[in-house]
């Protein structure tokens, strides 16, 4: 019954051949104590040194390959709600696969960054994925850096540039100074104010799925600091931290894969990607972003009772101190 699904399929044959790759290296395991499944979510564990006193369980997995082991789980679970929109779990890794083709078609390729300039969007979760696909590393720019996005691409020295329509006259105000994007992409639209620019879903609709053969200690996000003490400075995560840190959250708040969690902030933001989205990735849970106003219902989630809301920020964060 598995096997008849082609995402679940494609997703077993995945997983069973890094399996068999991995089976077949020899690898020096610090911890004498024998690696260990955890059978509430599926995910492969490790036994790695910390401090040199004990080890920590760490999970052999990309985000993306976290993403198709739950879609071959739960499939047909809505997966990321946003707004008014959402994505089932199959779908979601079906057109990740699609968007790393299209990526790879402007030239990124494995190592290269790709740069986010948009407000969150089930497009822009994907492109996430789809740069993890390619083993490109996704350089999440926060909108609202937008008199200083010269400064955050030039550190990043992104291929690729995407951007939402709405944020189009930012950049092209400092397309001079990105003089490292080669490709200008828009989210929403044909790319109108940003000269060059090309449409993202016609970009997709053209391209044919690509998946590669990405490490569990490749680097997958950029992010940065917030400058408090000087200048913002970026820092890389790789693959396996990201989602061991992410399925520890997951396990310390109790998320259930029966249950749904809000985001009222931007993806671009770590409270959101790393304490809201990839966990409920890892769970199967349905994970999503909605305006701050209409926090209260969580119509997409088929009723699943609202486990968190996470990733509020300063002070209370668009609710407002205490609320």
């Amino acid at each position: 019954a598995l096997m008849s699904n082609p995402i679940r399929k494609s997703a077993f044959a995945d997983w069973l051949s890094r399996r068999v790759q991995r089976a077949s290296q020899t690898r020096k395991i610090s911890n004498p104590t024998k690696p260990r499944k955890a059978a509430h979510h599926g995910h492969r564990f490790s036994h790695r040194s910390g401090s040199g006193k004990s080890g920590i369980i760490a999970i052999d997995a990309g985000g993306q390959e976290v993403l198709e082991r739950t879609a071959w789980r739960v499939g047909s679970k809505t997966f990321l709600y946003c707004d008014d929109e959402e994505i089932t779990y199959e779908a979601a890794v079906e057109r990740s696969r699609k968007i790393a083709g299209a990526l790879a078609s402007l030239g990124v390729r494995k190592g290269d960054r790709v740069g986010f300039h948009s407000v969150t969007s089930i497009d822009f979760a994907l492109a996430m994925y789809g740069c993890w696909n390619l083993g490109a590393i996704a350089a999440l720019i926060d909108p609202r850096n937008g008199p200083t996005l010269d400064y955050y691409v030039n550190d990043a020295d992104p291929r690729v540039l995407l951007f939402s329509r709405g944020l189009a006259g930012q950049v092209e105000r400092k397309r001079k100074e990105m003089k490292g994007v080669r490709r200008f992409v828009c989210f929403d639209g044909p790319g109108k104010g940003v000269r060059g620019a090309v449409g993202w879903r016609q970009l997709v609709r053209a391209s044919k799925p690509v998946r590669k053969d990405v490490k569990d200690t490749d680097p997958c996000h950029l992010s940065w600091t917030s400058g408090s003490t000087g200048l913002p400075k970026g820092a890389v995560l790789a693959h396996e931290p990201t989602a061991t840190a992410t399925s520890c959250i997951a396990e310390r708040i109790h998320l259930r894969q029966d249950e749904a969690t809000l985001g009222p902030t931007g993806l671009s933001s770590s409270y959101h990607l790393v304490a809201n989205l990839l966990p409920g990735a890892a769970r199967g849970c349905t994970a999503g972003r909605v305006r701050p106003l209409s926090c209260a219902t969580c119509p997409s989630a088929d009723g699943a009772p609202v486990h968190a809301v996470i990733g509020l920020g300063q002070n209370g964060g668009p609710f407002g101190p205490g609320k």
